[in-house]
């Protein structure tokens, strides 16, 4: 069966949204910021069970050297023990996950280029700081765009440095096309999470998350957020 993923909002959990999506599709999983940090304890608290990732985040996060952020993630980390999945950042390839950067589009070959080594930069500093902890560290997920399957080539190494390469998806139409390129490029077979999708114009995320439920069978690597 696929393990449905809850993205919690930004700020303090929604506690109706997250009882109706739990309620229809026993999810057992979220992912949140780190800036939300007291919120994800809270949600470790209510489902101790549950697989939380855990999304570094901060608005400038792409202007300090990757070891750096690694060593702030680590005591972050410290703080919050119960912590398995994380991800370093999100959706690189967008101009506004780069604030302050004057050299124009991020979807350019060059800045994949950058992506792929500022992760593997950020995975390479962070192992001696998690001994023992088990962590499991996902490839952040892109943002669909133009580009972004001709650029991703560009970013196999980091790709297969990491135990799970994470998805957004905006529309159930292009899914199997922007799958086959990661399926080719991640090295040995690891898992996909889902970790956003949209409902589109009509705005009906349950009918979404149905969606994705019903193609679930197909992909028995998949979690879905």
């Amino acid at each position: 069966a696929m393990k449905v993923t809850i993205h919690l909002p930004n700020g303090l959990p929604a506690d109706a949204y997250l009882d109706d999506l739990k309620r229809e599709f026993h999810a057992e999983a979220f992912v949140g910021l780190s800036t939300d940090g007291d919120a994800l304890d809270a949600v470790h608290a209510a489902y101790p069970n549950a697989d939380i990732l855990v999304r570094f985040y901060a608005a400038d996060r792409m202007w300090m050297r990757a070891e750096e952020r690694a060593r702030q993630d680590g005591e972050w980390l410290r703080q919050h023990l119960w912590v398995r999945h994380v991800t370093p950042a999100n959706e690189l390839n967008l101009l506004v996950e780069h604030q302050g950067w004057s050299g124009g589009d991020w979807n350019t070959p060059a800045s994949y280029q950058f992506i792929n080594q500022w992760l593997l930069e950020w995975r390479r500093a962070m192992m001696p700081l998690i001994t023992d902890r088990g962590l499991i560290f996902h490839w952040p997920a892109l943002s669909p765009q133009p580009d972004e399957l001709a650029h991703l080539h560009l970013c196999a190494e980091s790709l297969q440095a990491y135990d799970v390469i994470d998805l957004h998806h905006y529309g159930p139409e292009v899914l199997q096309d922007r799958l086959d390129p990661y399926i080719g490029l991640r090295g040995n077979p690891k898992p996909f999470w889902l970790t956003e999708v949209n409902g589109g114009a009509d705005g009906d995320q349950l009918a979404f998350m149905r969606h994705f439920r019903d193609i679930g069978a197909l992909y028995g690597q998949f979690q879905g957020a």
